[in-house]
C-alpha cells in the first residue's frame, strides 16, 4: 500500500530502496526488502487500529452523552414524583387534622 491515511490526511510512504544502494546495479538485498515490507504491513495495521479506535471513541462519547441526558431526565422525574408525594402527604395531614 503506497499511501496511508491518518486523520484523513494522505501520507506518501517513499521508496527506501535507492538511499541504501551504493550502486544502481546492486539492488537492495532480499532481507532488507522483506524487512521493509514487514514494517509497511505493521504501519498499515497500526493505521487501521488507530481508525478503529477513533470510531469506537466517537461511539462511546455519543453513548455517554445519551446516558448523561437520560440520567438528568430521571433525576428530574424523581424530583417531580417526590414533590407530588410530599404534597399528598401534606394534604392528608391537613385532612386528618380537620376532622
Amino acid at each position: 500500500m503506497p499511501y496511508a491515511t491518518i486523520c484523513k490526511a494522505p501520507i506518501k510512504i517513499p521508496c527506501l530502496c535507492k538511499p541504501f544502494n551504493t550502486c544502481s546495479l546492486n539492488p537492495m538485498s532480499r532481507e532488507a526488502m522483506t524487512e521493509l515490507k514487514r514494517l509497511e504491513e505493521k504501519i498499515d495495521a497500526l493505521l487501521i487500529l488507530c481508525q478503529n479506535l477513533q470510531n469506537e471513541n466517537r461511539s462511546l462519547k455519543s453513548k455517554q452523552n445519551d446516558l448523561v441526558r437520560d440520567r438528568a431526565n430521571l433525576v428530574d422525574k424523581t424530583s417531580q414524583a417526590k414533590n407530588r408525594v410530599e404534597a399528598m402527604i401534606t394534604r392528608l395531614k391537613s385532612m386528618g387534622q380537620g376532622t
